[in-house]
Formats: structure tokens, C-alpha cells, sequence
């Protein structure tokens, strides 16, 4: 045994010791605790009704008897919970006392890291950070050293101090700097409700289970909504008027939004397999066993008129498998996607050994779906980001209007809406639940038919769709119904 493996032997071994100048303590009840060091730890060892308990005490000699003498009192009143036994309470027995809310909201953002994902807790611990600069001036640590003593004046000084904070898009340190929304000052104040509720949980038990939440509806206020009479920024014929600008690669992607009521992130996710180009319908919703949902975990499926048949076909090429939509690069094959499928089955082997791969990065339904669609732009999929840029320098030229490409959504469903699409298939085609909805429970659904009335009603948006397809030849007309499953598929490099 080599000198190294012999000093942490011995570091580790545990050796009799004292505190306050005994090896044991006796308690009133006749159990005996006795002390023990392993390396620079003190540890407390001992038996209650038989069953052998053990507890760290730390490494500071003067702490470890504060906290030896606790446990003796706590022996001797009978509330002494075994640390193995503690961690599986239903109800914790114990509350730190000087749990900060800075801890607090640290504790709060792991749990949701897990629950939740990564992209959840990031924007959690986005808003909670608002909170912790605004309430870090001296006065306020003054006020309010630990969170138990949160209280109505901290909200209220919370939501007074909201009002100054300033900010820049996005965090971008670049950006020109302004003030916090009235939506996210609610967002803000929402969040450390939920935070504050968290704590106080009984399974958790960070704050005492006495513990009034100070963020009432009447501080934090409702949630703000959207004014139902705003101006719809890209009418029918606007988005006629920018089909006729796009080149063939925006077609595709800007002319799916601009007919379907898709969210952009939408786009990222559909595959060859999810259009039925024989029945001429597009799903959306939950697939490979939960690794992938829409936003509201919803599913649905959207009738494909004729005239954007060809589009899809030409987007599809001569591939079974992978995404619809391509980036430009793979595209006009400037470049090669980093990775190839055959078909839905590999697609779903392929993507299992990712998220085995990802391990505990991958604790939550949506750090599977953030690995499904990283996949999916491994095989060349859409970036909306890119999509994002193009579409507001082509509507700021063909219309002179200023806005961003998730306006598309408002505008279709608006245009489905007038054209006289009934309510229930309206929430069903928009991807909303029609669950909660009790007239659905005695209704059946017509998304065919319902879907037909607003294609008439966009008709001059589906034939500026067809028409500008064959000026810039980046359609294929299928005749043959059973084409897809006699093509010879070639890849060029695997």
C-alpha cells in the first residue's frame, strides 16, 4: 500500500473523541450518546429503542457542541427523528433558522431544474433574480435578514420596486435599457408567490408551517390580457402580398404559417411521417412514448388543402424520414446534415440512445423534448431563429410593417374566426384543449369541414401559395397517390 492510499485510509477511520471535555453524554431518558471523530468531523453515535442512529456534527469544534447539546434535548423531549428517517417525513420536523430568501430561491430553482427542465427553471431563475436585486440595499437585509420574516411589507416593496427596475431585451447587455412590462412585473411577482408557497409546503418545510404567504391576489394583481379589439397587423391581404416576395426555401416554412394556425416552434418538430400525403392531413402532438408534445400537450390534426400539396412534396424531396422542413444550408445542400434516418423506427432507436445518453440531464419531459428537437436539427431540421430574421426583413419590404413572425398565429386564427370556424373545432385546430369544455362531451368535432370554410375564405392566399410555387419551380406535382412508397430512396452520403 502505497503512502497516498495509507494517509486516507487513515483520514477516514473513525476514532473515539470528545466534546466539552466527555467521550459520552448522558441523557435524563438513560440513552447515551457517544462522540466519535472520522478525520476533522465530529460525529454523534448511540442507540434509541434498539435501533442505532448516527449524526454528523461538523468540523468546527464549537458548533459541533451547540448542535451535540440540541440533540440531547431534543433526545430527552422526545422529538429526536433518526437523520436516516428524517429524509423520508412526510411532514419535515425541523425548519432552518436562517434560511435566507437568496437560498430560498436557489432551492426553489433546483427542484423545478428537475421537475420541470432546463429551460423552466432558467426563466424562474430569471424573474426571481429581479426580486433578489431588488431587495438586496442594506435596509432591506436589515428588514428582512432571513425568510421567515417575509412579510406584507416585503411584497409591497417588492411591487414598488419592480417599477424602477431596468432592463434590456432578452438580457442582452448591448440592448438599448428599459423598464420591466407590466406582464412580467406580474410573471416576477407570480413566481416568488410560487417560491414562497413552495417553501412552506409540509414535505419541504424551509419555512414554518405558521408562515403567511405576503403575495395575495391583491398585491400581485391578475394576469394582464391582450386587448380583444388590437388591430390585426397582418390581414389576408398582406400575406398575399408577401407570398409573391418569397424565394423557394422561405415558401415552404413562411407559407405553412401563413396559412395553418402553427406556432413557429411547431415548424421545428413536424416530420415526412407526421403529413399524410395521401389523405392530405399534417399531426401535431405527443409521439415517441412522451419525448416530444406540442405546448399544451394537446393533439390534433390539420386538414391540407390541394394547392399547398405540391410545396410539401417538393419539401419532402425523395427522403421517407426526417424533418419537413430543412435549414437553407441543407436545403440548396451547401452543406450535409450531421446525421441521416430511414424511417420512423430508426428515427425513434436513434433518439432513445440520445436520451439514454443525456442521463440525468434529461430528468424531465421537457429536457426529452429539448433532446428531440436538438436531434431533429442534427438531421438538417429548421432553425426559427433564421426564419425569424428573414420573415421580418421580408415583411418590413413587401408591407413596410414592423413585427415578428409568431403575429402569423394571430392573424390565421383571426382570418378562421371570421370566416366562421365554430368555436370547439376553432380551440381544437389552434391547438387548445376542448377537455375543460362540458358542451364537448355531447358535440363530435368536423375538422375537415370547419377547416374547408376558412380555405375558402383564404382562397386568394392559397392560389398566391400555388402560383408563386410555379414561378420559382420548387414544387412537385404528385398524380400518383402510391408515389412515396415506390421511390427509391438514395442518399447521397450516410
Amino acid at each position: 500500500m502505497d503512502d497516498a492510499k495509507r494517509d486516507k485510509d487513515v483520514g477516514r477511520k473513525m476514532v473515539p473523541a470528545s466534546l466539552g471535555g466527555r467521550h459520552t453524554h448522558a441523557t435524563v431518558k438513560g440513552v447515551n450518546v457517544h462522540i466519535s471523530r472520522r478525520g476533522t468531523t465530529f460525529l454523534a453515535r448511540g442507540r434509541i429503542n434498539g435501533k442505532a442512529f448516527g449524526k454528523t456534527l461538523g468540523s468546527d469544534e464549537k458548533s459541533a457542541e451547540i448542535k451535540l447539546r440540541q440533540m440531547l434535548a431534543e433526545i430527552d423531549d422526545g422529538r429526536f427523528v433518526r437523520p436516516s428517517v428524517r429524509n423520508k417525513q412526510a411532514i419535515k420536523s425541523q425548519v432552518p433558522e436562517r434560511l435566507t430568501f437568496l437560498e430560498l430561491c436557489n432551492g426553489y430553482c433546483l427542484e423545478t431544474r428537475k421537475l420541470r427542465g432546463e429551460n423552466t427553471a432558467a426563466d424562474y431563475r430569471a424573474r426571481l433574480m429581479h426580486a433578489i436585486r431588488v431587495l438586496n440595499s442594506p435596509d432591506s437585509r436589515r428588514r428582512w435578514p432571513y425568510a421567515r420574516d417575509l412579510d406584507r411589507d416585503f411584497a409591497l416593496e417588492l411591487r414598488v420596486g419592480l417599477h424602477a427596475v431596468v432592463t434590456t431585451r432578452n438580457g442582452k447587455p448591448g440592448a438599448a435599457p428599459k423598464t420591466l412590462s407590466v406582464r412580467q412585473m406580474y410573471n416576477v411577482m407570480e413566481c416568488v408567490r410560487s417560491a414562497l408557497h413552495w417553501a412552506a409546503r409540509p414535505e419541504i418545510r424551509l419555512l414554518p408551517l405558521d408562515f403567511v404567504n405576503p403575495m395575495t391576489k391583491e398585491i400581485v394583481g391578475d394576469r394582464p390580457f391582450k386587448d380583444p379589439l388590437r388591430k390585426q397587423i397582418l390581414p389576408l391581404e398582406v400575406r398575399v402580398a408577401l407570398i409573391g416576395q418569397l424565394d423557394c426555401w422561405q415558401l415552404a416554412a413562411i407559407g405553412l404559417l401563413a396559412l395553418l394556425p402553427l406556432r413557429p416552434e411547431e415548424l421545428e418538430g413536424i416530420l415526412i411521417s407526421d403529413v399524410d400525403f395521401v389523405g392530405r392531413t399534417l399531426r401535431i402532438g405527443t409521439r415517441f412514448e412522451g419525448a416530444d408534445f406540442s405546448k399544451g400537450k394537446t393533439d390534433m390534426l390539420l386538414p391540407l388543402p390541394e394547392e399547398l400539396m405540391p410545396v410539401l412534396n417538393a419539401c419532402a424531396a425523395d427522403r421517407f424520414e426526417g424533418p419537413l422542413l430543412r435549414r437553407r444550408a441543407i436545403w440548396d445542400w451547401s452543406k450535409s446534415p450531421k446525421e441521416y434516418v430511414e424511417d420512423r423506427d430508426h428515427f425513434a432507436v436513434l433518439l432513445q440512445e440520445r436520451i439514454v445518453a443525456a442521463g440525468k440531464r434529461a430528468t424531465s419531459a421537457n429536457d426529452r423534448k429539448k433532446i428531440t428537437r436538438s436531434f431533429i436539427r442534427d438531421l438538417g431540421g429548421i432553425n426559427t431563429n433564421q426564419l425569424a430574421k428573414e420573415f421580418k426583413h421580408q415583411i418590413r419590404t413587401s408591407a413596410g410593417i414592423n413585427t415578428f413572425l409568431y403575429q402569423m398565429r394571430h392573424a390565421v386564427s383571426t382570418d378562421m374566426n371570421r370566416a366562421g370556424v365554430q368555436f370547439l373545432e376553432l380551440n381544437y385546430l389552434t391547438g387548445h384543449s376542448v377537455r375543460k369544455e362540458t358542451i364537448s362531451d355531447y358535440v363530435g368535432l368536423d375538422p375537415q369541414g370547419e377547416m374547408q370554410k376558412y380555405f375558402n375564405y383564404a382562397s386568394p392566399l392559397l392560389k398566391a401559395i400555388e402560383k408563386r410555387g410555379e414561378e420559382l419551380g420548387c414544387t412537385v406535382a404528385v398524380t400518383d397517390p402510391g408515389w412515396r412508397e415506390r421511390v427509391v430512396h438514395v442518399y447521397e452520403s450516410v
